[in-house]
């Protein structure tokens, strides 16, 4: 063993355990809190760094590689929520299956193949992202399956509420620098009772003006104004520990479902890989290096009971299924009859 490897060793450690340490940064950095969604990545990169520390003569290092990475995996937050979640409210409670899904739009190769797998999922209410305008077999056969949608005769958005309950107060839009792509509706469960159900797409981070922070703080206006218990769900880019997503909890007074999901398996721009083959992105990344940027948050007086991940053909998301027990009180102490 020579000193040869030493500092590369000992490099990796220092970089990766400054890596956790920037994403800590933000609350006040909104480049620090997209540093932040790696965390995950450099505490793998720290731990590696502390076992291949193990050989060096001196071990020190591999105390700072471990604990960088113990401090990566203890602050990941709302992952470490449980998955099942007991409705706060009490009374009759209705079993609502809901579905987020970025499918990707026009540069899906597999749109009809998704449809399909969207329609085995059988969620009774799914929200689809970055939907193409132009879908026509496939929004044919979810018509079928979903008579109630927020498309619209004139209405076209990347993001479409698909339900099996009737929808009313249906309101669409497309991305703004202030406002994300969205779509909102209540959804009558039968007996006067409902259920508001929200979808966005939010910005990437760092896009210039800082627009995912504005359009954050328009979520909370764009859910469902009817008393009663909500849903908002869709691809927000942005991982579970992030001040972004504190504050959606935040500013809805929604709660994120617990768990560890990979939900963006992609490919992150690759300016060699355009040089060689020119596309600018490589190939899917293995699923560890993924993200978790597509969220399912509902109202705390919704109990959940099961959330699932699914593959999308064509798409470099994967879709969220969750099962929720949705409280059927209208007011006081009446309950629908369901």
């Amino acid at each position: 063993m020579t000193a040869l490897w030493h500092w590369p060793v000992w490099l990796m450690v220092v970089l990766a355990t400054l890596g956790v340490l920037s994403g800590f940064g933000g609350p006040w950095s909104p480049a620090l809190d997209a540093l932040g969604y790696f965390r995950p990545h450099f505490g793998i990169l720290a731990a590696l760094g502390g076992v291949l520390a193990l050989g060096l003569p001196r071990r020190r290092v591999k105390w700072i590689g471990f604990g960088a990475a113990a401090l990566a995996v203890a602050t990941l937050g709302p992952v470490w929520r449980g998955v099942e979640r007991a409705p706060a409210a009490a009374g009759k409670m209705q079993s609502v299956s809901v579905m987020t899904a970025n499918v990707l739009g026009r540069r899906n190769p597999s749109l009809d193949l998704t449809a399909s797998v969207l329609l085995a999922a059988d969620a009774d209410i799914l929200a689809t992202v970055e939907t193409p305008s132009s879908w026509s077999q496939a929004a044919a056969l979810l018509r079928m399956r979903y008579p109630h949608n927020t498309l619209g005769p004139d209405v076209r958005s990347g993001v479409v509420i698909w339900s099996k309950f009737p929808l009313r107060l249906i309101e669409t839009s497309w991305a703004s620098r202030d406002t994300p792509a969205f779509a909102t509706a209540t959804a009558d469960l039968g007996g006067g009772a409902v259920l508001g159900v929200t979808a966005v797409h939010l910005s990437w981070p760092l896009v210039a003006g800082g627009t995912q922070a504005r359009q954050i703080e328009a979520v909370r206006s764009l859910l469902p104004s009817v008393p009663g218990p909500k849903v908002l769900t869709g691809d927000f880019n942005a991982a579970p520990w992030s001040q972004s997503m504190k504050r959606v909890e935040d500013t809805t007074g929604l709660a994120m479902t617990g768990g560890v999901r990979r939900t963006w398996v992609g490919a992150y721009p690759n300016p060699l890989n355009y040089v060689l083959t020119g596309s600018l992105y490589g190939r899917e990344i293995p699923a560890v290096l993924g993200h978790q940027i597509d969220h399912i948050l509902p109202s705390r007086d919704i109990g959940v009971e099961q959330v699932e991940v699914i593959r999308l053909p064509g798409s470099d998301h994967r879709g969220v299924w969750s099962r929720l027990s949705v409280p059927l009180r209208v007011r006081g102490t009446q309950f629908a009859g369901g």
